[in-house]
């Protein structure tokens, strides 16, 4: 996305996330700025507030998914990277929620395998195996995590039934696209506007989850 602005300075990560706790303080049930404001802190390694503000995102988007797979991942930074206990347990219930959820399988699996409980490990890492039809690069590396998988179980003695090979679906070549955005402002508050504001722009999937993409 670009955009034409009359400010050329570019906003700090600490003036982003005190942009987006003002808006946060008018509207606190607004599942974007939970979702903006947990990933900007866990892009500078602040977890322990990016679980924070995960924990709200859950409670407004209504336990989704994808906010219960993202509390879990910041949950388990604060753990060592650890996915044991209450990480664990919000996988669990996104799958419950949507089995066929990517991001919480190849979790699930990493849990697995870290208890070595490979044969659980393989079949949720197959299961995920589908949805990433569109990322080679991620389908190759799982793919790499299943045949050591493999390998481990059948070293401890497990047997692993065989299943069909895995297909992998050859790198399509991205389109060539772009999304032109218009932004407007009341005259009347062009004169509020201060150096240093930031806007935020949110796009979403018509009739997709609450998070944006």
């Amino acid at each position: 996305i670009a955009l034409e602005t009359r400010n050329e300075k570019t906003p700090t990560v600490d003036e982003m996330i005190s942009g987006l706790q003002k808006k946060l303080e008018d509207n606190p049930a607004d599942p974007d700025g939970w979702y903006l404001l947990g990933r900007l802190y866990a892009s500078i390694e602040r977890f322990s507030d990016s679980v924070a503000a995960y924990e709200k995102l859950v409670e407004v988007s209504d336990r989704q998914p994808t906010a219960l797979v993202m509390l879990a991942d910041s949950l388990a930074m604060t753990q060592d990277g650890s996915l044991t206990g209450r990480p664990i347990e919000l996988i669990s219930e996104a799958l419950g929620k949507d089995p066929d959820h990517v991001t919480a399988l190849w979790m699930a699996g990493q849990a697995a395998a870290n208890d070595k409980q490979y044969l659980e490990a393989i079949d949720y890492w197959r299961r995920a195996v589908p949805g990433l039809e569109e990322n080679r690069e991620m389908q190759t590396q799982l793919r790499s995590m299943i045949d050591e998988a493999v390998v481990l179980a059948r070293e401890s003695g497990l047997e692993v039934k065989d299943m069909p090979e895995i297909q992998l679906q050859p790198q399509a070549t991205p389109a060539s696209a772009s999304l032109a955005i218009t932004i407007s402002v009341d005259s009347k508050l062009e004169q509020e506007i201060m150096q240093g504001d930031v806007l935020f722009l949110f796009a979403r999937l018509p009739g997709g989850p609450p998070m944006p993409v």
